[in-house]
């Protein structure tokens, strides 16, 4: 298994290896925006192994999955016995799971609030602002943005980030009078270890 300082000239010798889109013109064409990007995400992998691995290591210890691999010790006594077969593995118990169940709710109940200002004092502007606040309080509805919230804050708590996307998405939403969806926001939840 490689150490922390392997992993950290790995880490500098990739990124000393990577290379702006723009320094060979490759976003001038498809073609070359494909290739550029092909040669890039093995790297970018490579940089961020350490990270998603840790990522994978706190997922174990908080769904109580842990196994010898992840350096689990076994101790008879004031004596580590480090090989031992596989009924012998030894029974953890797991706190952090709760603890960071109860953090959670405690966090989450703190709920997210929208509130629209006019950004002039003209009365065009405070119409505009009375007219946004339902419709932000409609898209925090549709996409149960409560639960959204709390999903956020474990992720957070358990890998260290999270990240929250807005996107559009044409087949959501009120339909039209053909019966086609007009579209709606969309508020979700990405996975940290598949940003890098």
């Amino acid at each position: 298994m490689a150490d922390v300082g392997q992993f950290d000239f790995m880490e500098q010798e990739t990124r000393q290896s990577l290379r702006p889109i723009w320094a060979d013109n490759a976003h001038k064409t498809d073609k070359g925006i494909l290739k550029w990007f092909g040669e890039t995400q093995p790297l970018l992998e490579r940089i961020h192994e350490p990270r998603i691995r840790r990522m994978n290591i706190n997922l174990c210890w908080y769904l109580n999955e842990v196994t010898n691999n992840y350096g689990v010790r076994l101790m008879i006594g004031n004596r580590a016995v480090a090989n031992y077969s596989a009924d012998q593995m030894p029974i953890v118990i797991g706190h952090l799971y709760d603890l960071t169940e109860q953090r959670v709710s405690r966090l989450a109940t703190y709920k997210p609030a929208f509130d629209v200002a006019p950004t002039h004092n003209e009365e065009s502007d405070r119409i505009s602002a009375r007219l946004l606040k339902p419709c932000l309080d409609a898209v925090a509805r549709n996409n149960s943005l409560d639960f959204l919230v709390q999903e956020a804050q474990r992720w957070n708590a358990v890998f260290g980030e999270c990240f929250t996307g807005v996107d559009w998405d044409p087949n959501a939403g009120d339909k039209d009078k053909s019966g086609k969806p007009v579209g709606d926001v969309r508020i979700y939840n990405k996975e940290p270890f598949w940003v890098f």
